[in-house]
């Protein structure tokens, strides 16, 4: 009778540690997610005018006519948001995970590599932006390095031909580190006997990666390129420590954010800005959903 009341103690005990876990995340679903959403729907309509406030498609008539216009800074938005997208899928995310299977397999010198691909994920992205920056500045390492490859060496934060190279290149940098903990995870389950058997048939490295890597921690990495999809619309950059959108580097998300704080558009207009993310939430979905379909279309390998 002890033992059975012993355990039905720990149940319990098990049972209020597992609510007081997803209590605090569930309350801010229903606080703040919910009515948040459920207000910018109605922004999104809403327009204001002499007679009243009044429901309407105005928002979204702007920004059809804002598409139109090739001077127009949402469509460059949109443009650098989808060069983001480009690069987190199909440059940043097969690099991410080549350098974790280096990572898996050893290689020399692999704990630096870790260090250095890992450190930039963990330090305040104020300090990081600000460090970067000091290096891409005139008389900084970089400039110094470029004038003796090339000569005069460009403002890389205040040249349009440059600025959102440079972000870019700082977001391939400094966005390693959280998906390699993850990619090596999975890594790290593949059985060694796999591995063993694969070395004896002699397959090459390509082989490897392509043949019994890939398909082993396929569920990890659907995941990931899932999620890519999913913020097809909200891929962005540090835009706003690095140039606060000058030099044709706004995006879709700098742009929501300038509209809301008022930051270099003429004044907060908070409808619209409900509107456009509306419009391109409304887009994404069944880009996401599709992404879905065709990820699941490959069965994972069970080990």
């Amino acid at each position: 009778m002890k033992a059975k009341g012993f355990l039905s103690q720990r149940k319990r005990m098990r049972m209020a540690f597992i609510v007081c876990g997803i209590a605090i995340p569930i309350l801010n679903f229903f606080v703040f997610w919910i009515p948040t959403n459920i207000n910018s729907l109605i922004m999104a309509f809403e327009v204001s005018s002499p007679e009243g406030t009044k429901f309407g498609f105005d928002y979204f008539s702007m920004l059809f006519n804002e598409f139109g216009n090739p001077f127009s800074r949402i469509s460059g938005a949109v443009v650098n948001t989808i060069i983001f997208f480009c690069v987190n899928t199909f440059i940043k995310l097969p690099l991410c995970f080549l350098f974790s299977y280096f990572i898996y397999k050893k290689i020399l010198g692999y704990k630096v590599f870790r260090y250095v691909f890992y450190l930039p994920s963990i330090i305040s992205s104020v300090v990081l932006t600000s460090f970067f920056k000091f290096m891409a500045d005139p008389g900084g390492p970089l400039t110094i390095v470029w004038e003796s490859l090339f000569g005069d060496a460009p403002m890389f934060f205040a040249d349009s031909d440059y600025a959102l190279k440079t972000i870019i290149f700082y977001t391939l940098w400094s966005g390693f580190g959280a998906s390699m903990i993850f990619y090596t995870a999975a890594m790290v389950r593949i059985p060694e006997s796999v591995i063993e058997y694969g070395t004896l048939e002699g397959v090459s490295f390509l082989r490897e990666v392509v043949s019994i890597v890939v398909p082993l921690v396929w569920p990890t990495l659907s995941v990931f390129i899932l999620m890519n999809f999913v913020d097809i619309f909200s891929a962005s950059g540090p835009i706003l420590l690095f140039t606060n959108g000058e030099h044709d580097t706004y995006t879709l998300a700098f742009w929501i954010y300038a509209n809301t704080m008022g930051a270099g558009t003429g004044g907060q207009n908070l409808n619209y800005a409900a509107a456009v993310g509306l419009f391109f939430t409304l887009c994404g979905t069944p880009i996401a959903l599709f992404a879905k379909w065709l990820l699941d279309r490959i069965e994972p390998v069970e080990y």
